[in-house]
C-alpha cells in the first residue's frame, strides 16, 4: 500500500536510539525528509548518517527538551533547511524515580512533567501553527500502557511515569479537538514492553521480562520495527479519519475496557 508520505517532512524528538531511532530509520526507507532532535550529538548524527543512505535530507540538532526556547530555535532552523515540517514524532520520555507513591518527592514529580509531558507541548507549540496554515500536519506523542491501567509489580512502582504518561493521552485528546478541523491529526501510540538496548533489551532484569512475557497473550515483547510501522501508518496519508486516540501496541497486554 503506497501511504503517499514520500516528499513528505517529519521532525523526530528522541531520535537518538531506542524507538525514536527506528522510527526515523523506517521513515527515512519512505523518502520522508528528517529532522532529528535529541539530547546526544554523536548519537543523533550517527542516525541521521545512517538515514542519510537512503537519500533523504537530514538535519540533526542536539537539544535539550526542557528549555522551550531551545526547541522552538531548533524546529524554525530545521524548518530553514528542509521546508515546512508536516509531521511531528515525539518519542522523548522515561522515568525519573521508580518507588511507591509515598517514596516520590515533589522535585521527581516535577521532572516526570517536565520530560513526559512538557516536551511534547513544547515540541507541538512550535509546529502546529504551521500545520494549521498548510491545512495539513500529523502529530504522533508516545505514552504506554501503564497510563491506560496499573499494571502488575513491580512494573507499579513506576507511579510518576504512567502519572506523567496518562496526562500526555489527556493532552492528546484537548490538541485534537482544537486543530481537527486543520486537518491536522494528533494521536497517541501506548506501547508495551518494546525490546530496546537501554530498556527490555538490555537494562530491565530478565526476570523482570521473562514475567512480562508470561503475562502477554501474545507470548513474546514487542520490536521497535512494529512500533514504528504503527506512526508511519498515523503520520501518513492514508491515516485520515484518526485523531485524539491513544492506541495500545503491546501483543494484547492491555485487558482495560475503554
Amino acid at each position: 500500500m503506497d501511504l503517499e508520505i514520500k516528499g513528505r517532512t517529519a521532525l523526530v524528538a528522541g531520535a537518538s536510539d531506542g524507538i525514536g531511532k527506528g522510527i526515523a530509520l523506517r521513515f527515512a526507507k519512505e523518502g520522508v525528509n528528517l529532522a532529528l532532535c535529541a539530547r546526544s550529538e554523536d548519537l543523533l548524527e550517527a542516525v541521521a548518517e545512517e538515514a542519510r543512505s537512503h537519500g533523504v535530507k537530514v538535519v540533526a540538532r542536539a537539544v535539550d527538551a526542557f528549555d522551550g526556547k531551545a526547541v522552538a530555535e531548533a524546529v524554525n532552523s530545521a524548518g530553514e533547511e528542509l521546508g515546512a515540517i508536516d509531521i511531528l514524532v515525539n518519542t522523548i520520555g522515561g522515568s525519573t524515580k521508580v518507588g511507591p507513591l509515598v517514596d516520590i518527592e515533589d522535585d521527581d514529580w516535577l521532572a516526570s512533567m517536565n520530560l513526559n509531558l512538557l516536551s511534547c507541548a513544547r515540541f507541538a507549540r512550535a509546529v502546529i501553527p504551521g500545520m494549521q496554515e498548510r491545512q495539513w500536519g500529523r502529530v504522533v506523542f508516545f505514552s504506554t500502557i501503564g497510563a491506560q491501567q496499573v499494571t502488575p509489580a513491580p512494573a507499579n512502582l513506576f507511579v510518576e511515569y504512567g502519572t506523567s504518561k496518562s496526562a500526555v493521552i489527556a493532552m492528546t485528546k484537548y490538541a485534537s479537538e482544537h486543530v481537527a478541523k486543520d486537518n491536522v491529526l494528533v494521536n497517541c501510540i501506548c506501547p508495551g514492553a518494546v525490546i530496546t538496548p537501554r530498556s527490555w533489551g538490555g537494562a530491565v532484569p530478565q526476570d523482570f521480562v521473562e514475567a512480562r512475557i508470561e503475562m502477554t497473550p501474545m507470548g513474546r515483547l514487542g520490536s521497535v520495527d512494529e512500533i514504528a510501522d504503527l506512526a508511519l501508518f498515523l503520520s501518513s496519508e492514508r491515516c485520515t479519519y484518526i485523531t485524539g486516540t491513544a492506541i495500545p501496541i503491546d501483543g494484547g497486554n492491555s485487558r482495560a475496557i475503554p
